[in-house]
């Protein structure tokens, strides 16, 4: 693209005003998905850009934005260039509930190992037998030659969707409650099993608020299914859970889009790589470089400002919450109009890409 050479990636961010610029691809094949924001681009490269579609995407950098938001970057630059005190805040230890076992465990478990504090609890129940389960993510920890060490394991065996099993798991505790579709069951039993477990679980969240349970001082936890059909994603949108993963549509929409588009499949391998890339989604105040940003007044912020405060702890913001809405979206993905202010509420978010942690 002209113009890119000599710029860094940190000065791509505030280059464009239709696209958010991802990552590059250079001349010999080599996909860089959020490189490091101090790489000089040298002009050959080919831009990795997310953008509603084919029409929107620019042909050359826009100056006038660059120059709009020069401010900006050397703000970004300069805490960019100083110590870990403006890295994200830390994490806190959670207490994690996981209903249902399968092959995806050991992801999970990583994943969750990388996002929790060093005290944190898992909690994991399943019919399976304890031994079956425990020897599985001990399998799963040595093929990755990594131990989990944020969490403390235990384990429950009982029916997945027993009232009286559920009661016994840390339900009122629980930051996230993730279920699984358990591998010891058919399909159409997982389906009715989590749909069932679902409503037993809110259930239990409803009739917390007793006082030796102390509800009215904490949040709800997270409710996270993996589904197998349509039919259960609709039942989990009319039970307003949004946060579930349908694992069979996911895999299909990907073998779609790499067989419609094979340069892609560089990009899919970046994000689904154990050390790639990741999505998150983010308070605002999560961001230590916020204290740089002036929030006092009613004017609010803007997208530019804060893919600046992302950039600082090295991640690539990618949109935010629609207006008025709140954690659980709907969501607004490459804002149109970046440098334009919008209030943010307490429930806004925001969605980043980030590394995966490292190993």
């Amino acid at each position: 693209m002209q113009g890119t050479a000599g710029l860094s990636f940190h000065d791509l961010l505030f280059a464009f005003e239709a696209v958010v610029a991802c990552g590059y691809q250079r001349a010999d094949g080599v996909l860089h998905l959020l490189p490091p924001m101090d790489t000089v681009l040298q002009g050959g490269e080919c831009l990795i850009l997310l953008a509603e579609d084919a029409s929107t995407l620019p042909s050359s950098i826009c100056d006038d934005r660059l120059s709009a938001t020069s401010d900006l970057r050397c703000m970004g630059r300069k805490l960019c260039s100083k110590e870990r005190a403006l890295q994200l805040q830390g994490l806190q230890t959670q207490c994690v509930v996981i209903i249902g076992h399968n092959e995806s465990i050991g992801s999970v478990l990583l994943e969750i190992d990388g996002t929790v504090a060093p005290g944190s609890e898992v909690v994991m129940f399943s019919p399976q037998s304890e031994e079956i389960r425990q020897e599985f993510i001990e399998d799963a920890q040595r093929r990755r030659g990594y131990h989990f060490r944020n969490f403390a394991m235990s384990f429950q065996t009982g029916p997945m969707a027993a009232r009286f099993r559920l009661e016994a798991l840390p339900i009122l505790e629980a930051s996230r409650i993730f279920f699984l579709a358990d591998s010891s069951s058919s399909p159409t039993e997982v389906s009715d099993q989590t749909v069932a477990g679902i409503l037993q679980v809110q259930a239990i969240l409803e009739e917390g608020d007793k006082p030796e349970w102390s509800m009215r001082e904490r949040s709800l936890p997270v409710i996270i299914p993996q589904i197998m059909d349509q039919a259960t994603e609709r039942s989990c949108s009319q039970l307003n859970v949004q946060d579930y993963i349908n694992s069979n549509e996911l895999a299909a929409r990907l073998l779609a889009v790499v067989s419609e588009s094979p340069h892609v499949s560089g990009i899919i391998n970046q994000i689904v790589a154990e050390d790639g890339c990741d999505f998150i989604i983010r308070r605002l105040d999560e961001y230590a470089a916020l204290d740089n940003i002036d929030l006092s007044g009613e004017s609010g912020i803007t997208f530019d400002e804060i893919a600046a405060i992302a950039a600082v702890a090295g991640e690539l913001a990618l949109g935010w919450s629609e207006v008025g809405a709140g954690s659980l979206g709907p969501w607004e993905m490459n804002p149109k109009e970046k440098s334009e202010r919008r209030p943010w509420n307490s429930d806004a978010r925001v969605v980043a890409l980030k590394h995966a942690q490292i190993w």
